[in-house]
């Protein structure tokens, strides 16, 4: 059984519903994992629109990076088109 929902909403939701998600970096920020240290706090990763060049197939889920700028450049020389830092700033539009 096959069930369709169609939106019936105004052109600016159905937009903000369709439109493409930026690619966004986040913060690794716990320390403990089950009770044990987190090898992986501090670390940045992907959310959102993840380059290719920027996912790890394997683990399926984003690489992960040292710092903020490597993510970011890692992201620019794969080509994101809408990238948002940790603190949620624009760094391309």
């Amino acid at each position: 059984m096959m069930i369709t929902l169609e939106l019936k909403t105004s052109p600016e939701i159905k937009r903000l519903i369709t439109a493409a998600f930026p690619t966004c970096i986040q913060q690794v920020n716990y320390p403990l994992h089950k009770g044990r240290p987190n090898p992986k706090h501090g670390l940045f990763y992907f959310v959102g629109r993840i380059p290719l060049a920027c996912y790890d197939g394997d683990a399926q889920r984003s690489r992960y990076y040292a710092t903020e700028q490597e993510a970011i450049d890692a992201a620019v020389a794969a080509g994101a088109e809408r990238l948002q830092g940790v603190d949620c700033r624009w760094i391309k539009r």
